[in-house]
């Protein structure tokens, strides 16, 4: 009788004893997650998958040779504590990334912003309806970001000139032209699209000194600016010619209308100091 009773009692310490380390893995695994947010980070294409997060890294990998050229974005859980991530993709260093503290509005940054709104409208028109807009203002980050081992590539300056076959051909000679004095700038001639004729092309070697113009055909430089007409001149921070992609550039203005580059500048030198030592360099040659 007592082992019968000793065998009861045992089994019911042992119940109790499982049941105690489910409810602490419970609450251990509850309180992990306490700790987590959710974000959703950028990819290249719609072809990655998440492979690893590792603090404030994370790591993508892509899932095909060949996918459509369209940003995606993937649900990652990181630390509630971190600010910004770095995103690897397939080993190699890609892009960094801001994120939002409230991650309710991680979409927000897809909507303009009322600042952004309200300082457009306080720039004073341009003769002929050209007037000049902020893209987006880049913010400065000042806290101590953690080493890395990739380093990744430093952004360069570059003018974007937004034009068609209906531009005049002494405004592309002129900008062109003046694009030629600012050796230290990348610039390009883009076009949205052209026509089955390849009537555009025939315009720009009708042009003097186009030789040395790099001419692309890029409609995401339009549709980044919100660029409905043209002539424009988009000034932006993006990769080395090398490793050009539009979809990573830092577009800070636009300018629309008939406008030649150095006037251009001199409008947008009203609220940036690098453009408007740009602006003077072109007007002293």
């Amino acid at each position: 009788m007592d082992n019968m009773e000793g065998k009861k009692l045992l089994l019911r310490v042992s119940v109790s004893l499982t049941f105690i380390f489910i409810v602490l893995l419970f609450v251990s695994v509850v309180s992990a997650e306490e700790g987590l947010k959710t974000i959703y980070v950028d990819t290249p294409n719609l072809c990655y998958k998440l492979d690893r997060v590792e603090d404030n890294k994370v790591y993508i990998v892509s899932t095909r040779d060949e996918c459509t050229q369209i940003m995606g974005k993937i649900a990652v859980k990181i630390s509630k504590d971190i600010k910004s991530v770095y995103i690897i993709t397939n080993g190699v260093f890609w892009k960094e990334m801001k994120v939002e503290d409230d991650v309710t509005n991680k979409f927000q940054n897809l909507l303009p912003k009322k600042e952004d709104l309200e300082k457009a409208s306080q720039y004073a028109k341009l003769k002929d309806k050209t007037d000049i807009h902020p893209i987006k203002e880049q913010e400065k980050q000042k806290e101590d970001k953690k080493q890395i081992t990739i380093k990744k590539p430093e952004k360069e300056e570059y003018i974007f000139y937004l034009f068609s076959k209906s531009v005049p051909d002494i405004t592309l000679e002129s900008v062109f032209n003046q694009s030629k004095k600012l050796p230290n700038i990348n610039f390009y001639g883009v076009l949205r699209g052209i026509d089955k004729t390849h009537s555009v092309f025939e315009k720009i070697k009708n042009i003097k000194g186009f030789e040395d113009i790099t001419i692309k055909v890029n409609p995401l430089i339009f549709k980044a600016v919100g660029a409905q007409v043209v002539p424009a001149i988009v000034y932006a921070y993006c990769p080395p010619p090398d490793m050009f992609r539009s979809a990573e550039c830092d577009y800070q203005y636009v300018v629309y209308g008939d406008i030649s580059l150095a006037g251009a500048l001199e409008v947008m030198g009203e609220h940036n100091i690098r453009l408007k030592e740009l602006s003077e360099e072109l007007h002293e040659l």
